[in-house]
């Protein structure tokens, strides 16, 4: 019928929260990945997987209007590390976060490439964002360049509000929150017997 041809070619819309800076000589991106869910028992739905806040660091062109995107430095913050940068900025502490980058394992003992994400605040409420590649401590491996961006304090203000704001979301909470409560509604106007301030239902 109509409602089997409805479903059949429905396609499901996507929205990309994100926030840019443009520094000097790179774009700095934050991008939201929500999470997932999934059914849970008879009625119910849980989290799946955890979505993330990305963060990435990406050069300019010489024109100073193209963005090399491919050539980005890309962290995938879990919900604590967003919590440690929203504690760590307002009282001027720096945070440095790594990566260990797999190797192919044909030298043993052969040194580890960081990838290193440094958030350093500055002058006037700014905070710098600098993403590298290190070996031993080192940066510029690998003939790598470091990127950063340079936040003034009113965007600093924006990443501050934006971080806090995606913590509840991307474990989950916010979603799960909102449809109990829409749930408990529902089930409080089912169950009113008829009745203004009928019984809980639940």
């Amino acid at each position: 019928g109509g409602g089997g041809s409805n479903r059949s070619s429905y396609v499901p819309r996507h929205a990309y929260p994100s926030y840019a800076i443009w520094g000097d000589s790179a774009v700095l991106t934050f991008k939201v990945w929500l999470p997932t869910f999934k059914p849970s028992g008879r009625a119910g739905i849980a989290l799946d997987q955890r979505g993330s806040v990305h963060v990435m660091l990406s050069p300019r062109g010489e024109d100073a209007t193209s963005v090399s995107w491919s050539n980005g430095i890309t962290f995938g913050l879990s919900a604590e590390e967003v919590g440690l940068l929203v504690n760590q900025i307002p009282v001027g502490q720096p945070v440095e976060l790594l990566r260990k980058l797999q190797t192919d394992g044909t030298v043993e003992g052969s040194p580890v490439t960081d990838k290193v994400l440094t958030v350093t605040p500055g002058e006037h409420g700014s905070v710098t964002f600098k993403a590298d590649f290190s070996v031993d401590g080192k940066g510029g491996a690998g003939g790598n360049v470091p990127l950063e961006v340079r936040a003034e304090a009113g965007e600093v203000e924006v990443i501050k509000i934006c971080l806090k704001e995606a913590i509840p979301r991307i474990i989950g909470w916010t979603n799960l929150m909102d449809e109990e409560s829409r749930n408990r509604v529902e089930a409080a106007f089912q169950n009113r017997g008829g009745g203004i301030g009928g019984g809980r239902g639940y």
